[in-house]
């Protein structure tokens, strides 16, 4: 099927909290508002996905095949937790600190937000 990107519409703020907001076409195909990535520190960061009524979210898993953050970390939908409400809630870990902070390197560079539809 489809896959919808958005690039340049994030902020870093505070330091080490991302913030990347959904296109107009990714709200519309998928209730997903905004993609927020804190940087938690050894090795992991927390990814919360928040949606714009509950019925979205809980449907995501099943109406998509993944996301994509900064074109270099793809997550597989399926694999993710359950909703609670509009927001979805997942632990990103990373095997080392170098590839931690080259995520969060890309994070700083490229803003962009991909969704595969099925």
């Amino acid at each position: 099927m489809s896959r919808l990107i958005t690039r340049g519409t994030g902020v870093e703020s505070p330091t080490n909290t991302f913030n990347i907001a959904a296109s107009e076409e990714q709200i519309f195909a998928t209730g997903l508002g905004e993609v927020e990535i804190v940087i938690t520190g050894a090795n992991s960061a927390d990814l919360t996905l928040t949606f714009l009524f509950p019925e979205p979210a809980t449907d995501f898993p099943n109406d998509t095949e993944w996301i994509e953050l900064c074109g270099d970390y793809q997550i597989q939908t399926s694999t993710l937790p359950a909703a609670v409400g509009v927001i979805i809630s997942e632990s990103l870990l990373f095997s080392t600190d170098e590839a931690l902070n080259a995520f969060v390197a890309q994070l700083r560079a490229d803003f962009s937000l991909q969704i595969k539809l099925k």
